[in-house]
């Protein structure tokens, strides 16, 4: 059976949540912006590599949560590295964009990062407008 050698974690909070506005203040128009959590397992070439390619580390009063947090926490306390990046989103619906924004992190895990392809799949539209109706019943 194989091991578990590392966790990473997509995740996305909408900008309201974001506790550090100055963050929000300097991003250009059209711009996503990517915050990073990590365990202190992660390695110096990994933590220069997450600040570089993804983002920089979240402001220490946005704290994480559900799933994600849980993951980090487990991984801190048995002494795996764990890294989560997380989308301050600035609408409550799925885009090409907002997907295109973790190609980074599916290329470094070896994934296919087809992302900028994405929107030309068979059944992308569909499939986003069931998942961004399902999302949007957020208030109700």
């Amino acid at each position: 059976m194989a091991s578990v050698k590392n966790v990473v974690v997509l995740n996305e909070l909408y900008k309201t949540k974001y506790t550090n506005t100055d963050d929000l203040a300097g991003m250009q128009d059209g711009r996503l912006l990517l915050k990073t959590y990590k365990t202190s397992w992660v390695s110096a070439e990994d933590s220069q590599w997450l600040v570089s390619a993804v983002g920089a580390a979240a402001h220490f009063m946005t704290a994480t949560g559900g799933l994600g947090a849980g993951c980090l926490v487990h991984c801190e306390m048995f002494g795996l590295p764990a890294y989560q990046a997380t989308l301050i989103a600035d609408s409550h619906t799925v885009t090409v964009e907002s997907m295109q924004v973790y190609k980074p992190i599916l290329s470094k895990l070896g994934l296919p990062d087809t992302v900028d392809e994405i929107f030309s799949k068979p059944t992308f539209r569909a499939t986003l407008k069931e998942v961004n109706q399902r999302s949007n019943a957020i208030f109700s």
